[in-house]
């Protein structure tokens, strides 16, 4: 009986003991990670997904949603200077199909090129553009490349972000699905919002950006 009993014990420590790694594996991971550029192909891939669907700045932030099933998409948020006056938008670009497997894995380019889009812009409170940009700014500066164990069984697709700097060349990393922390859900939540944002109509749109600028503020709070 006393032997059943430690062994119900060990096991439940070994269990508390394997959440805890677990848990601290996730906290490791609550950040993005350097851009793979050692295929070819996929450099090739990003390279047009850019070109077709990126048609605006995004000198506040840009996220890249390379689906493998359905249509891929970009977000942006930029300014632009209007009679003297700095405005702030926020624009979704979408294919109607996913030019990865229109294209056959971009061997033909010309079924990728006759792929439509759709576009929605949005005019965005400058507070809310100016808050997106320093959580993307603080994200990518933070990147650090992920633990090989996690890359090879865990992950299951990834979003690639970016932004554009006055001085030097544009920040860019990715975040491997699921996310594995506040941060990175965070970032993943804001990054969702900003996509129905645009899609949504004009007298919707004043509620959502609060939404959008509370949660990017929450995230900068736990970036300092």
């Amino acid at each position: 009986m006393k032997g059943c009993c430690l062994a119900v014990t060990v096991m439940a420590i070994a269990g508390l003991i394997s959440a805890e790694v677990r848990n601290a594996d996730r906290a490791s991971a609550d950040h993005l990670s350097p851009l793979d550029l050692s295929d070819k192909k996929t450099n090739s891939y990003r390279s047009f997904l850019s070109q077709k669907l990126g048609l605006t700045p995004f000198d506040c932030g840009r996220v890249i949603d390379d689906s493998s099933l359905g249509p891929e998409g970009i977000v942006s948020v930029y300014s632009r200077v209007q009679n003297g006056h700095r405005v702030f938008y926020v624009t979704s670009v979408e294919a109607r199909a996913n030019i990865w497997q229109r294209s056959n894995s971009m061997r033909d380019t010309a079924q990728a090129k006759a792929v439509c889009i759709r576009r929605a812009d949005a005019e965005i409170p400058r507070i809310v553009a100016q808050h997106i940009s320093e959580v993307w700014l603080r994200m990518l500066r933070d990147q650090r490349p992920l633990e090989p164990s996690r890359i090879e069984f865990e992950l299951a697709g990834y979003l690639r972000f970016s932004i554009q700097q006055l001085h030097g060349p544009h920040l860019e990393g990715e975040l491997w699905l699921p996310p594995q922390g506040p941060k990175t859900r965070a970032l993943m939540k804001i990054s969702e919002n900003l996509w129905k944002y645009c899609k949504s109509s004009p007298a919707n749109r004043a509620p959502m950006a609060k939404t959008i600028d509370s949660k990017a503020r929450q995230l900068l709070g736990q970036l300092k």
